[in-house]
């Protein structure tokens, strides 16, 4: 079976740059593969990508965050800018109290106050999860009092009445649930034990990075040679590996499939195993074979 890479239900600032497409890493079997219809699964960020927005009303039904905040940091990732953003309020859904912001639709400074409608997605290989805005330029900058923004999104309305229309218009959803009721996907930051890895990991291969395809300050794509298969039998020589792997160097790596057919660390952290981490190696051999 082909498995899709985990980034690509993703927009494309996340991982791969419009060149990248011009090399092929687009069309190899990874990207392509299409799981069977029983198997399907529609993400928020897949409905997102197909959806017009013509006023608030779209906005404030197909959010997985609303919120207000702060900016307080700014940074640049593969080329556009990432937002360090300290939440002020949740009008829809749940937060943390800072988030990471990708968005290349508009340009924002340290300090600036911003009312969001944002997409939701985590992922093994962030830090934190990834929230980027939906329709477009839908951001508004609050000055005066006011929200400025597009005219279609509700441009110089009041905060106060704006923030009460986003609220008793918001779809009812379970606690810390996203859009249309779905529970957050969770990641596992750390495992408990070897013995965690062993048992939730759809493959655990032996393999060396032989080629970096492409890469962001988080995650790599490589072309890999397998070395040998521990669990499982991953066919695939194209992964996502944490960006600080060596071309060269031997690693057990430990996969898991998820509900959408895509490819993942098994934990964000310690999915890795290094020569250094020979004991480890050992030990997640010796819980296999139990």
């Amino acid at each position: 079976m082909k498995y899709k890479l985990a980034f690509s239900i993703v927009l494309p600032i996340l991982l791969l740059t419009s060149s990248s497409e011009s090399n092929g890493i687009h069309n190899n079997p990874l990207n392509n593969s299409t799981p069977p219809a029983s198997k399907q699964k529609s993400t928020s960020i897949d409905r997102l990508s197909k959806v017009h927005y013509e006023n608030l009303d779209d906005l404030i039904l197909r959010a997985d965050n609303i919120l207000i905040g702060q900016v307080s940091g700014i940074g640049e990732f593969k080329g556009s800018p990432k937002y360090e953003v300290e939440v002020k309020e949740n009008l829809a859904g749940s937060s943390d109290s800072v988030i990471d912001l990708y968005d290349s639709s508009d340009e924002y400074h340290i300090g600036d106050e911003l009312l969001l409608f944002l997409s939701y997605f985590a992922s093994e290989y962030y830090p934190r999860p990834v929230y980027t805005t939906i329709g477009g330029k839908s951001t508004h900058v609050i000055r005066d009092g006011k929200a400025i923004g597009l005219e279609k999104y509700g441009n110089g309305r009041e905060m106060n009445e704006l923030r009460e229309y986003i609220v008793s218009n918001s779809p009812n959803r379970p606690e810390k649930s996203l859009a249309h009721n779905e529970l957050p996907y969770q990641v596992v930051d750390e495992p408990e034990s070897i013995a965690y890895l062993a048992q939730h990991s759809t493959f655990i291969t032996r393999l060396v990075p032989k080629r970096v395809i492409d890469q962001n300050e988080y995650v790599t794509l490589v072309e890999v040679e397998i070395v040998e298969q521990l669990k499982g039998g991953l066919t695939e020589t194209k992964i996502l590996l944490p960006a600080y792997i060596e071309i060269g160097k031997e690693y057990v790596v430990c996969l898991k499939e998820r509900e959408d057919l895509t490819l993942t660390l098994t934990t964000r952290n310690g999915s890795v195993l290094s020569e250094q981490e020979k004991d480890d190696q050992r030990e997640l051999i010796e819980q296999i074979a139990n």
